[in-house]
């Protein structure tokens, strides 16, 4: 366990620390998903980057929850949104990799 909040630690510095404007974006993303989605921190895919994201959406929506779920390269499991419900995970993937 002391090695997993080592490596939280050091991964959520990396990302940096940014709040988004009250209203400026989905709570949820705001509180888990932005410091590392706005800025491309620790090679996150970055909201709204159609590069970023097209080779990823073509994998379907059921593997993009599911890595987030999972936790993928740098990001831990469930990208931090611990309390999130699959219907509010599937809802952020939706929102920060631009899924119609």
């Amino acid at each position: 366990m002391r090695t997993w909040t080592l490596a939280l630690a050091v991964g959520m510095s990396a990302c940096g620390v940014r709040t988004a404007a009250s209203g400026e974006l989905p709570p949820r993303y705001a509180e888990s998903c932005a410091n590392c989605h706005e800025v491309g921190a620790a090679d996150a895919p970055r909201r709204g980057d159609e590069e970023d994201w097209s080779i990823r959406r073509s994998r379907g929506l059921p593997a993009l929850v599911g890595r987030v779920r999972g936790g993928t390269t740098a990001m831990p499991p469930r990208g931090l949104c611990y309390d999130c419900s699959d219907a509010e995970l599937e809802g952020l993937v939706r929102f920060v990799s631009g899924w119609r």
